[in-house]
């Protein structure tokens, strides 16, 4: 019974202790925003230097730069990947065959020599990509994924109809097709 007692008083000193810290609030003297200043400017000033994707901090300037997004096959024959290590935000999807497929999106970051293996697009990717606004990157798709691509007028380079420079067969690992094509 002592003990119970003495653990209900040490909670007891620390939730006081927690709500204490809590309501203490900054002087205006204490705080980074300049007098007057708008949210507008204030989430303007913490942007520069930060990557919009992922919050990381960048040299140069990212304003006027499109999202590049590359729809990576995640099948067990795929692996390994090429390029992901690099990318800002990675989405994971699952598709119908229950396998996965990667999205991968650069804005910031250098897009590396190779990038893959490229798979089809589906709809549930163009639904996430129109967000970002990005130039998409994939090798055909499914039905559905291709309307999905005209509905939303997404700008895409499909490996089906570009092939080289852009889209290559990577034979040194010994994937075979459809998991060895890499795009750059």
């Amino acid at each position: 019974f002592k003990g119970l007692i003495s653990l209900l008083l040490a909670l007891l000193l620390i939730f006081s202790s927690i709500s204490v810290f809590a309501s203490e609030t900054a002087s205006p003297e204490e705080t980074d925003v300049a007098a007057g200043e708008t949210d507008q400017e204030r989430d303007n000033r913490w942007r520069e230097g930060f990557s919009p994707l992922s919050g990381v901090p960048v040299s140069e300037d990212h304003d006027n730069r499109r999202v590049f997004a590359y729809s990576v096959d995640n099948m067990i024959p795929a692996r390994w990947h090429a390029g992901l290590r690099s990318a800002e935000i990675i989405f994971e999807f699952k598709n119908e065959l229950n396998t996965s497929r990667f999205v991968a999106l650069f804005m910031t970051q250098p897009i590396p020599e190779r990038i893959g293996p490229l798979r089809s697009a589906r709809p549930f990717m163009i639904h996430r990509l129109i967000e970002y606004d990005a130039v998409f990157s994939h090798a055909g798709g499914s039905g559905d994924g291709n309307q999905a691509i005209s509905d939303f007028n997404v700008n895409n380079y499909d490996a089906i109809y570009l092939g080289l420079p852009y889209f290559w067969r990577y034979y040194d690992t010994g994937k075979v097709s459809p998991h060895n094509l890499y795009a750059s």
